[in-house]
């Protein structure tokens, strides 16, 4: 078991590693970018990366105040499933009204 200190640094060093490891890969247009803090262009649609003690999630979250926007952006995204599915090879999660521990 690590101390918070400790896990703190791992953490840290986990990061500094991964955005290493990605800096050289361009986006599509062959522009450098930030996959870490990758913005999308899209107000209040976000992609998150966050590597916890057990597992780590990447997620695009839809953030709008209002709940039948954000069921839009969802119904969007949830018509390009197979699309993200077999790019990817894998099956994803989809979680229409999730919450973290931010709320």
């Amino acid at each position: 078991m690590y101390s918070k200190e400790e896990a703190s640094k791992l953490r840290q060093q986990f990061w500094i590693t991964f955005g290493k490891y990605l800096k050289p890969i361009p986006s599509a247009e062959g522009l450098t970018i930030n996959w870490i803090n990758y913005k999308t262009g899209v107000k209040n649609v976000f992609f998150k990366m966050d590597a916890g003690q057990y597992k780590t999630v990447i997620s695009i979250n839809i953030q709008h105040q209002d709940a039948t926007i954000r069921e839009q952006f969802y119904d969007q995204f949830l018509a390009l499933k197979n699309i993200f599915n077999d790019a990817l090879n894998e099956e994803w999660e989809w979680e229409v009204n999730a919450v973290n521990e931010y709320g």
